[in-house]
């Protein structure tokens, strides 16, 4: 099984490498892109776990680019169509994970998920 990747978005390489190496631990890895074309290039929208976007970028901001992967087909409606079910259901049962680990984020998920990990 491939460890989760946790994708880094920003024009400023000293802070790349400094999110990148505070936030490197065993079980992930982390990928840096220079700006939101490289990211885009790369055609990562259906493995995105964890993406960490500088706001104010010269080519596009942060906010923008998150807008571009929101336009994206849903991924509720491609996990959806696999098996044949409702995009609802799948909404519904994400929900009760989220509520069952009580997890608020993702972020909580990757922390449960480093626990759990080192156990």
């Amino acid at each position: 099984m491939t460890p989760p990747t946790i994708y880094i978005v920003g024009d400023d390489a000293s802070v790349r490498r400094a999110l990148k190496r505070m936030i490197s631990t065993p079980g992930f890895e982390v990928d840096c892109f220079e700006s939101p074309s490289s990211f885009l290039a790369q055609g990562l929208f259906n493995r995105l776990e964890c993406l960490l976007l500088d706001v104010q970028m010269p080519e596009m901001t942060g906010l923008a680019l998150q807008r571009a992967l929101a336009d994206r087909p849903s991924l509720n409606k491609q996990i959806a169509s696999e098996p044949g079910i409702a995009e609802k259901t799948v909404r519904a049962h994400r929900s009760r994970v989220m509520a069952n680990l009580r997890a608020a984020s993702a972020a909580d998920l990757v922390r449960f998920y480093q626990v759990l990990s080192c156990t």
